[in-house]
């Protein structure tokens, strides 16, 4: 049986296969050399508001050297995470959710949303579609239709809920070589844990089992594949949360 990061024993699960709709903190978890997981699919840049209210838009072309890059905005644009859940969610051993794109916020975009991220904006789609004022992450307005959205999510789990784990990323401004870590579209990290703060809450009333990183262990690196952020985390961390799925699938088992 496998040690925990504190020494403890932890249950076994070789090989357990994940679902991963989210950003690049849940897809992070599953590279690290102490987790022994694969990834049946990958959903990411598209946020929870533009995944439950859709453009159905599939007919832009957009250039962008990413094959990657491309598959996912055309998701966003078609708003495919759902279907891709419902698909996914059963061969899963667990399915890994986080709302670290979500920061974006969204624009209107006929009777869905679109999620201005760096490919959003490399593809130039602002300028090449009709859309509404931006709305950004934080205000009234956001959370509400974040919440209506994670609602529809919660209900495309279905019998699957209870191996969906939402991981609650806590954003760091210490890194383990105490230099100063970059902000995050121009907020420090105090600030972006202030404005989830009622996402997560709002997460935990629908029934989502959110798993917040501790303080202690939101710490970044410069030796991260993807350099210091305030969501890069160190491998204790990813650590830490991937134990936690284990004792949580393991108890459920066992009942």
């Amino acid at each position: 049986m496998p040690l925990t990061i504190d020494g403890g024993a932890v249950p076994a699960q070789k090989g357990l296969s994940l679902f991963v709709y989210g950003s690049c903190v849940s897809r992070d978890l599953i590279e690290i050399p102490s987790v022994d997981a694969t990834c049946i699919d990958y959903v990411a840049r598209q946020s929870w508001i533009s995944a439950a209210a859709p453009t159905g838009i599939a007919d832009v072309e957009f250039g962008l050297g990413s094959a990657f890059q491309r598959r996912m905005l055309a998701g966003d644009l078609a708003g495919d995470a759902l279907e891709q859940l419902r698909q996914g969610a059963g061969k899963a051993g667990a399915i890994l959710l986080d709302i670290v794109d979500d920061r974006f916020g969204v624009y209107p975009c006929g009777a869905g949303f679109l999620t201005p991220t760096a490919e959003f904006h490399a593809a130039g789609l602002r300028n090449m579609l009709e859309l509404g004022e931006h709305i950004p992450f934080g205000t009234s307005e956001h959370l509400e239709l974040w919440t209506a959205a994670a609602r529809t999510i919660w209900s495309a789990l279905g019998e699957y809920r209870h191996k969906a784990f939402l991981l609650g990323a806590n954003f760091t401004a210490r890194s383990i070589d105490g230099a100063e870590v970059p902000q995050a579209l121009g907020r420090g990290a105090d600030e972006w844990n202030r404005l989830y703060r009622p996402y997560y809450e709002r997460a935990r009333d629908i029934g989502f089992q959110t798993l917040m990183l501790p303080d202690s262990l939101a710490v970044t690196t410069p030796h991260h594949r993807w350099n210091a952020a305030p969501f890069h985390y160190v491998e204790f961390s990813y650590g830490w949360w991937y134990e936690t799925i284990l004792r949580s699938l393991d108890r459920q088992s066992s009942h």
